[in-house]
């Protein structure tokens, strides 16, 4: 062999040898957007996410209910968004964790100021979850 392709071959192996290292354990982790769904927003720092199975958490039928306490991190009534750092969620199983939502109506805004500790009712709408109360 001469010297060009060993100096080739040492540098492929190498380079997939660094790839591999950089995987970790991720191999069984599916990365398709519908294993995990939307996550657009989510604030995931600090989760540990060992052991979670994304498959099967909770129901996620389009126009379900699901009730939440939630601190209001930040509010944009002209986007028509609010940022929620919401305890676990029991009906679609979801850990403590700080997301965005939609907001179905401008005038709940009078409730979501930054700061605020309140109770929202959310559901599935395409893609999004959607306040549509808050107390």
């Amino acid at each position: 062999m001469n010297q060009f392709a060993k100096i080739t071959l040492a540098l492929l192996l190498s380079a997939s040898g660094a790839a591999f290292a950089q995987s970790g354990n991720m191999k069984d982790m599916p990365m398709d957007s519908k294993s995990h769904g939307d996550m657009k927003g989510m604030d995931m720092k600090g989760m540990d996410m060992k052991g979670m199975d994304m498959k099967g958490q909770g129901s996620d039928k389009q126009g379900e209910s699901h009730m939440a306490s939630a601190t209001v991190k930040s509010a944009d009534a002209a986007k028509g968004t609010v940022t929620l750092s919401h305890e676990p969620i029991k009906s679609l199983k979801w850990p403590a964790m700080t997301m965005g939502f939609s907001v179905k109506d401008k005038a709940l805004f009078e409730k979501l100021s930054p700061g605020n500790k309140v109770q929202v009712e959310f559901v599935k709408q395409g893609s999004e979850y959607v306040v549509t109360s808050v107390k």
